[in-house]
């Protein structure tokens, strides 16, 4: 009986920590500077947007796919931190919508994505990774292959100031404030 007793309470300081511990800001990449990030324009008229352009911005780049699941459940999540940072001109949002293998086609990845936000009725600007070439820098900071999804949140200066990789409920909040304190620190 004490043993049961004992083994309950283990488990309840172990989920009760881990529910008030930090879920990206913690990690080997926090602080590491992305070396690169070359995006191409895929849905709402979305252009072309290269790391040096996004010097001086709070950035949260979220890699999806409309055939992830995890990824489906917190693309609202993702859309809701847009829209609440939208008027903000030193804020992007960069959304980028990866197919399921290694060889993405561009027009069926552009029409799977059109399709999917239209259905959702969703406005969100997307973009594409052409050739992975950002995924593969990514691989390289992180040391291993990216999840679906992944969102990176840089700060000022390009440096990695949060990960979070799959999806939990609660990162959207840590998002959030994390973007927030960026936003507020002095240039």
């Amino acid at each position: 009986m004490s043993l049961l007793v004992a083994v309950i309470l283990v488990y309840l300081l172990l989920v009760t920590r881990r529910s008030h511990e930090p879920l990206g800001t913690i990690g080997p990449a926090i602080g590491k500077r992305l070396a690169h990030l070359e995006l191409a324009g895929l849905t709402g008229g979305a252009g072309a947007v290269l790391l040096e352009e996004l010097h001086g911005k709070v950035v949260l780049v979220n890699y999806w796919g409309s055939w992830c699941p995890p990824c489906v459940r917190e693309l609202p999540e993702i859309e809701d931190i847009g829209e609440r940072f939208a008027g903000r001109d030193d804020f992007r949002l960069l959304a980028v919508s990866c197919g399921q293998g290694a060889d993405e086609n561009l027009e069926t990845l552009r029409d799977e994505t059109e399709r999917f936000l239209a259905a959702r009725g969703s406005k969100l600007t997307t973009y594409v990774d052409p050739g992975a070439s950002s995924r593969r820098a990514m691989n390289i900071v992180l040391g291993v292959p990216i999840a679906y999804p992944t969102t990176l949140l840089l700060d000022r200066d390009g440096r990695i100031r949060g990960l979070w990789q799959g999806y939990d409920p609660r990162a959207a909040g840590e998002m959030e404030a994390e973007i927030e304190k960026l936003l507020r620190a002095p240039q």
